[in-house]
């Protein structure tokens, strides 16, 4: 995503997105981005109304639930998500997707069509996927059991 350097000056905030069981299994794509935690709230919640189902409650909402149905993932590319920038799947399977067919999802891809959503329910959010290089693990594992 290209952003102009005006618009970079305006990603001010940076949210968290957190993905999991919110206890012991989660992992956090970090944005740059023009909107506040409400502000993106609405916006997903406004864009889940205009695209029919909310990605939250309804697509990997249980341990080893990692796929969207094809009505789900036809809702979003009729809305405008290009499927082949979103899943890592390769170009000529995405091509080929028939009714019974279904896409695994994975964190990236999650966050990517949530972020779409979001999106589409204000036309104003702008953000940045943040690249987390400079990570520590400082252990605790024994925190999340």
């Amino acid at each position: 995503m290209r952003i102009n350097r005006g618009v970079a000056l305006l990603m001010k905030n940076t949210i968290h997105l957190i993905l999991g069981d919110k206890r012991n299994h989660t992992d956090t794509v970090i944005i740059k981005t023009n909107f506040t935690i409400k502000q993106l709230k609405s916006a997903y919640i406004k864009g889940a109304k205009k695209i029919g189902f909310d990605l939250s409650k309804s697509i990997c909402t249980a341990f080893d639930d990692t796929q969207i149905c094809f009505e789900d993932y036809s809702k979003l590319m009729d809305a405008g998500l290009i499927m082949k920038e979103i899943f890592k799947q390769e170009k000529y399977l995405i091509q080929k997707i028939k009714y019974e067919d279904n896409l695994l999802v994975d964190i990236d891809s999650f966050a990517k069509i949530w972020l779409f959503i979001a999106k589409l329910g204000n036309k104003n959010f702008n953000y940045k996927i943040q690249n987390v290089k400079n990570v520590i693990n400082i252990g605790g594992k024994g925190l999340l059991e």
